[in-house]
């Protein structure tokens, strides 16, 4: 084997050109001495780690599946998603579901609610795709709402009256620049030079001329653009169209809900086809039993979508339980290695091996078939790369889509039903008149809109302007006398010219001179394109605001929501938020069957489970070996103790493997010279490529590089030195390593980078991406592990101690093993359990010795076990033992009422079926005057409820009609109400805007979501479990307020109340909540005021305690009334809330409490 590994090393040394050189003649080359002194370190972490597998797979501190997980590479949680189901079951499952599929073909195998002749394929297209659209608007309508009501509250004139005030731009100098002129120049002297042919025409001359007379108003134009600047801001423009564009976007929703009322309108009838549809496939969705089936292929489609992941995964995971092994081929390498000369030299010191490699012999074991196991992890693992398509991951959630059903199939269709039939309350709008309404309020918008779309335009410009100008470092200090030079310039050119001038001449002087400004031109040409860009806009603003019409607009978008009705099909949508939801779950199944797998993905995924079901068996095996080494192991003597006297050996193996995994991945970079060794010199795109994904170190890592290649260098020097030294002397070379800090960057990152240059830089980039191929595979960042490098000293004597104690170079510690006899703990628990039931056996024998207890035995016997004979033989005495003054004791208790005097006679064993004078038993009486606890009891102890009264009825028959299906429910506030049960989204969030309803919250009644009260009806016990169903989060106004628990818990332990101080009034002339409110103020300790409070009769600056930010008056009101006054109070007594405003503040619950020494009472008097 020693051999071997020469030979690989020899190999990997050839290939990178060894620092050591080549013989002469071509003569072999010499190892690294520096790979070999890293392969004699991992000859010893591999025995150390086998050694520390075998202790733990004894003493149970691991579990086999943390192992596997490891030596996989995945963690535990994905491991056992991949690996942890039943695969025969859900084989059966898939079975079961490509038949009943492949009978839902044929027509003439369904019979159910689907004409004869057509497939459930062809019946489910028939159903309109724009179903779900429509049921998904219908569901998120009430939250649009917000929306709209904001856009309703927008002016329909803002955007007319801005646009027709942006004429006022128009009176300045850059309007009246001709922007023709400016850009015939900018073609002669610009960087487009295109027009040469002119240059000697007359034009040419005239467009100098032109430019000339420009000149001014550019200036001006440049001096006026702070100024304009200052207007395009307070014309407000601006905001008016950010206004008009949330309208738009409102729009929108209206003339959606136009569209799918065309879907509403035979909501019904679609339903219906849907209803039967799933009715008729649910020989395809509906097994027995359905949470199993379910769960199953939940956990087959999660361990595809974990597998898949797996595949393609490339993030870091450290090692630690085998950080001893470079790969799982590794396990059985120990045995070779205790042969090996240097483990025999440097470790065992020429003491035998065998024992040690005797010990080891369950290890042995348990690796083969963990070899064995990853043989059939790797076949499954490669095979899922090709069979795990896109088509079977959609398979997979196909499935579990249609499976879900089965659970949910009950409510579903009873949604289905309830929709169909109730959904048409809601009416639906008519298109006609919305198309109309929109199709006015467009035309009418649309000059304004151009205006505002090109005053961005103009705003642009002069920003552009303005910062170029800022940014200008000319000799001439700023814009304007830099365009001013170019006009002087041009003017002398242009001025006193003879007759017939030369005016190719005059073009190329010009052109000379605008050369010698040097970057300046830059800077004027690009100040010249703006300007007249700018006049072009202007004048272009000015023909469409002009357009503008004066008058205002005739159709509102508060119009076109009003005769929508939208608000009111709001409301009454919201009424089916749960059926809608149903239903589209419905929908899903319908799509789902549309994309039923095909017989294809169906054998793939056959193929997925018949690898998966060799990795399981293999598992098996190892669990089944495990568990009969630790038995085997429980019976062992001294023969392999001494193997487990090795302290944290978990500790010792993580530490020293990845402390050669680092030496290792140094080596590699000197092995890898060809990529690492020459400047890769990255092109700008590659560069940011990489530092997008955050690897700033790796642009231009050809230095650091280099630097580890001429570490490794120096390395294999001190290698060469201590090779032949002591074990422990032999870690300085971990030692020398921490000067090295290598180049910052995870694996995972390296992988994106070169994942990213593959996919869009592969054809251009072939040197970067061979580059980050070989780089992907190595951790640089050696800084990180200075700190380990350094204790490997420590490590490695620890581990010295331990093999010359084994080895008998030294005594042991613990030279004296004691052998305990062993004793069963299961005898020790036998005999408690004996000897706790002979007392109790005991007990009950004394207690019957006595009368009372003669008595109660006697009681408990007839209670179980007496015959008919042995209570009529009691019964006789029972006219004289059950009357008290003359009347039966529990006749005359039902009579009463008295349900204490009742419990007393049935516990005295009172005949309970006796006949009063009116020909009724007590079970009759209290049935027929409505007394629940009475006959509660009267059947607990066995009132016969088959006995006829007088009128030969039954006690049942007394029930009232109008009873026998009444169902009491209250939603008062008591003070002996504990729990409020509610309605909660998919999220568990409770979403109202009802004051009503919140008024739970602010008493500190437990909130709890209506599951409760399903799970309870199936399964009592848990009416205890409240805890595992709380609502935490409410939703009110589309803002979520995590603060139920809050006021749960304030309320519970009688905190400090939130409203002390506060006195509270309400300013509205119509206030319907004011009930609730007065309980909430008055509950957290508020004043409810029934006239308005006046500051005089309040001391000023006084506040609630727990809002000292706040004035102590507050005043509730509806908007309607004026109240600046008092929100604009001098001396901050008054604090204004709407309903809406005064439920966020309570909802949030926050304190700002009075800090002060002598916090100021807030009444006069109250001092």
């Amino acid at each position: 084997m020693h051999t071997v590994q020469f030979i690989t090393v020899f190999s990997l040394v050839f290939a990178s050109f060894s620092i050591v050189g080549t013989a002469p003649n071509g003569g072999n080359q010499e190892p690294s001495d520096f790979k070999e002194i890293i392969e004699e370190f991992r000859i010893l972490a591999r025995v150390t780690n086998a050694i520390s597998l075998h202790v733990a797979a004894i003493s149970r501190r691991i579990s086999v599946e943390d192992v596997l997980s490891e030596l996989f590479q995945v963690d535990p949680v994905p491991y056992q998603k991949m690996v942890k189901f039943s695969i025969a079951n859900a084989t059966a499952e898939l079975h079961r579901m490509q038949k009943a599929y492949a009978l839902a073909k044929n027509p003439s195998m369904i019979s159910v609610g689907v004409p004869f002749g057509v497939s459930i394929s062809d019946f489910f297209k028939k159903l309109p795709a724009e179903l779900n659209h429509a049921l998904s608007f219908y569901v998120n309508l009430p939250r649009l709402m917000n929306q709209l009501n904001e856009a309703r509250n927008i002016q329909k004139d803002n955007l007319f009256i801005a646009a027709r005030a942006a004429r006022g731009l128009f009176k300045t100098s850059c309007f009246n620049i001709s922007y023709e002129v400016l850009n015939k120049f900018m073609v002669y002297f610009g960087e487009d030079t295109t027009n040469y042919v002119e240059r000697d025409s007359k034009e040419a001359l005239a467009t100098l001329k032109s430019f000339n007379s420009q000149g001014q108003l550019v200036a001006e134009c440049l001096e006026q653009i702070p100024k304009l600047e200052e207007e395009i801001k307070n014309i407000g423009i601006k905001k008016a169209y950010e206004d008009h564009k949330m309208v738009m976007r409102s729009r929108k929703i209206v003339l959606e809900l136009a569209v799918v009322s065309n879907v509403g309108r035979h909501l019904d009838s679609l339903l219906k086809d849907l209803y039967q549809g799933l009715n008729s496939t649910s020989f395809i969705w509906h097994s027995q039993p359905s949470k199993e089936t379910f769960h199953v292929i939940s956990q087959l489609n999660d361990s595809i979508f974990e597998t898949d992941f797996y595949n393609f995964d490339y993030s870091d995971m450290e090692f630690s339980i085998t950080a001893g092994f470079k790969e799982t081929k590794d396990l059985l390498k120990v045995f070779d290695d205790l042969e090996s000369p240097w483990f025999k030299s440097k470790v065992a010191r020429e003491a035998s091996t065998a024992k040690l490699a005797k010990a080891l012999q369950p290890y042995r074991k348990i690796s083969e078939i963990m070899l064995s196991l990853k043989e059939a992890w790797d076949n499954w693992t490669e095979t899922s790369k090709d069979i795990l398509t896109t088509e079977v991951l959609t398979a997979a959630e196909t499935l579990l889509i249609i499976k879900k059903f089965d659970l949910d199939s009950v409510k579903v269709f009873r949604s289905i039903d309830n929709l169909g039939n109730d959904f048409n309350k809601c009416g639906q709008p008519k298109i006609d008149n919305i198309s109309n309404f929109l199709n006015t309020f467009d035309t009418e918008q649309l000059p304004a809109e151009k205006v505002a779309l090109k005053f961005q335009d103009v705003a642009k410009s002069v920003s552009k302007i303005k910062s170029r100008s800022k940014s200008l470092k000319s000799t001439h200090g700023n814009a304007t006398g830099l365009v001013e030079k170019l006009f002087a310039m041009v003017d002398k050119q242009t001025t006193n010219l003879k007759p017939n001038p030369n005016v190719a001449l005059i073009m190329q002087t010009i052109e000379i001179k605008i050369d010698s400004y040097g970057p300046e031109s830059e800077d004027i040409f690009y100040l010249l394109n703006k300007v007249s860009t700018l006049a072009e806009d202007l004048q272009v603003l000015d023909k469409l605001a002009e357009q503008v019409p004066q008058k205002p607009a005739s159709v509102s978008f508060q119009d076109i929501l009003d005769q929508s009705k939208i608000s009111e099909m709001s409301q009454c949508v919201e009424k089916f938020k749960v059926p809608l939801n149903d239903t589209i779950n419905g929908l899903r199944v319908y799509q789902a069957f549309d994309r039923f797998p095909n017989a294809e993905v169906f054998n793939n995924i056959s193929q997925y489970l018949s690898k998966l079901s060799k990795v399981q068996l293999e598992m098996k095996n190892i669990q089944k070996l495990v568990l009969t080494i630790r038995k085997s192991n429980q019976k062992a003597g001294k023969l392999d103790s001494f193997i487990l006297t090795l302290q944290n050996p978990n500790h010792l193996t993580e530490n020293l493997g990845r402390s050669i995994h680092i030496l290792e991945d140094l080596y590699e970079v000197k092995n890898k010279e060809e990529q690492f060794g020459r400047d890769p010199e990255f092109s700008q795109d590659v560069i940011n490529a990489i530092a997008d994904k955050g690897l700033e170190e790796w642009r231009r890592p050809y230095q650091k590089l280099q630097g580890l290649i001429e570490g490794v260098s120096k390395l294999d020097e001190v290698a060469r030195r201590i090779r032949n030294s002591s074990l422990v002397n032999m870690t300085e070379i971990f030692e020398r390593a921490t000067q090295f800090q290598g180049i910052p960057g995870s694996r995972e990152k390296l992988n994106d980078v070169y994942e990213y240059l593959s996919e869009h830089m592969g054809n251009e980039e072939k040197k970067a991406v061979k580059f980050f191929e070989a780089a992907r595979d190595l951790d640089l960042d050696f800084a990180k592990h200075n700190l380990r490098l350094k204790t490997v000293r420590v490590t490695v004597t620890t581990l010295k101690q331990y093999f010359d104690e084994i080895f008998g170079h030294v005594k042991p510690k613990t030279v004296t093993v004691e052998i305990e006899p062993a004793v069963s703990w299961k005898l020790i628990l036998i005999l408690c359990i004996a000897f706790v039931l002979f007392l109790i056996i005991a007990f009950f024998g004394i207690y019957g010795l006595t009368e009372n207890g003669r008595a109660w035995y006697k009681n408990v016997y007839l209670y179980y076990f007496g015959s008919l004979d042995d209570f009529e033989k009691r019964w006789r005495y029972s006219s004289f033992m059950d009357t008290i003054d003359g009347k039966n004791s529990v006749l005359d208790a039902v009579r009463e009422g008295n349900k204490t005097s009742l419990l007393k006679a049935l516990k005295n064993g009172a005949y309970i079926d006796a006949y009063n004078k009116y020909g009724n038993t007590a079970l009759h009486v209290a049935t027929k005057f409505a007394l629940p606890d009475h006959v509660e009891l009267l059947i607990r102890y066995g009132a016969d409820r088959s006995l006829l009264n007088y009128k030969n009825l039954t006690p049942m028959q007394y029930i009232l009609p109008e009873f026998e299906k009444t169902s009491i429910t209250s939603d008062e506030a008591m003070p002996t109400t504990t729990h409020c049960v509610v309605r909660v989204d998919a999220n568990g969030m409770l979403e109202t805007d009802r004051l009503d309803l919140l008024l739970w919250i602010f008493h500190g009644v437990i909130i709890a979501k209506e599951q409760w009260m399903t799970d309870c009806l199936e399964n009592p016990r848990l009416i205890g479990k409240d805890v595992d169903y709380l609502v935490e989060n409410v939703k009110f106004n589309g803002q979520v307020y995590k603060t139920v628990l809050t006021w749960s818990e304030a309320m519970a332990k009688s905190e400090m109340p939130y409203l002390l101080g506060a006195y509270v009034a309400v300013v509205a002339t119509d206030y319907k909540n004011l009930l609730t409110l007065s309980s909430i103020v008055t509950t957290h300790g508020g004043v409810m005021m029934n006239t308005f409070p006046l500051k005089e009769h309040f001391i000023k600056g006084s506040h609630p305690y727990l809002h000292a930010h706040l004035g102590p008056l507050f005043l509730i009101h509806d908007g309607a009334m004026d109240l600046s006054v008092y929100k604009n109070d001098v001396d901050k007594m008054y604090t204004l809330f709407t309903e809406e405003e005064f439920i966020v503040f309570m909802l949030k619950r926050e304190i700002n409490r009075d800090s002060r020494v002598n916090p100021v009472a807030v009444l006069i008097g109250d001092e």
